[in-house]
């Protein structure tokens, strides 16, 4: 109850639609999946590859691919990272064998890493909804998330016609 707006890449759970209003999505993380060293590509070409017991996989604590890391990846051994960078690191000195990641985030990392990093093709299965981003608002702040949701309108429309 100290803010009115959380906005900071919040996705769909369900049991966050029990405690927030939700405005339209504004933005998506795109495909879930994680980065390799490029050194390592056939070592671990994909998923499957990853999967095996005595694999650490790095994943941003609380957030989705930790949520996929544990589902998708049983076998695997997860890591916890406070930041993304902080995986970068743990892959870079063979503490782990992946970092999952969103491919936005990946894309900003190869932009300038693609002779170090390659995302794999092979992503987790999940759906466009569960990637996502939201505004969210208390629960019962119907009006508040539908003026949000014009101006995601607006933002959406802008963005069109560029």
């Amino acid at each position: 109850g100290s803010v009115d707006l959380a906005i900071s890449g919040f996705t769909y759970k369900d049991e966050r639609a029990e405690q927030f209003e939700f405005s339209k999505a504004y933005d998506s993380e795109g495909s879930q999946g994680v980065i390799v060293l490029k050194e390592k590509v056939e070592e671990y070409k994909d998923l499957a590859a990853i999967n095996k017991a005595g694999i650490k996989v790095a994943a941003q604590n609380g957030s989705l691919q930790a949520d996929y890391v544990a589902e998708y990846l049983p076998n695997a051994e997860a890591k916890p990272v406070t930041k993304i960078v902080d995986g970068l690191t743990y892959l870079d000195n063979g503490e782990v064998a992946a970092l999952a990641i969103s491919s936005t985030a990946a894309d900003s990392i190869l932009a300038n890493n693609s002779d170090k990093y390659v995302y794999l093709e092979d992503t987790f299965p999940v759906s466009e909804l569960e990637t996502q981003t939201f505004v969210l608002a208390q629960k019962g702040q119907e009006e508040l998330i539908a003026e949000v949701n014009k101006i995601i309108d607006l933002d959406n429309e802008t963005t069109a016609s560029d």
